[in-house]
């Protein structure tokens, strides 16, 4: 879905397949992620190949891999 710039995920479980969004989104431009309340951990290394990308993570897990983005809690 190359013109896709905004995408809301809130998974059901974990935060698995975000390696396929670069890919999938190639134009995006913000994300926001609800990861649900039993995530303890959100790994966005895989969203490294979109350093321009503004990226919000809601609730109470702690964030790794965010380098690189503009990241909002």
């Amino acid at each position: 879905m190359p013109s896709v710039g905004r995408l809301s995920l809130r998974p059901g479980t974990d935060m698995l397949g975000l390696e396929e969004i670069p890919r999938v989104f190639p134009a995006l431009k913000w994300m926001t992620l609800s990861p649900p309340t039993h995530v303890r951990h959100v790994d966005l290394s895989p969203l490294q190949a979109m350093p321009g990308c503004r990226v919000a993570v809601t609730g109470h897990a702690s964030v790794v891999g965010g380098e690189g983005h503009d990241l909002y809690r």
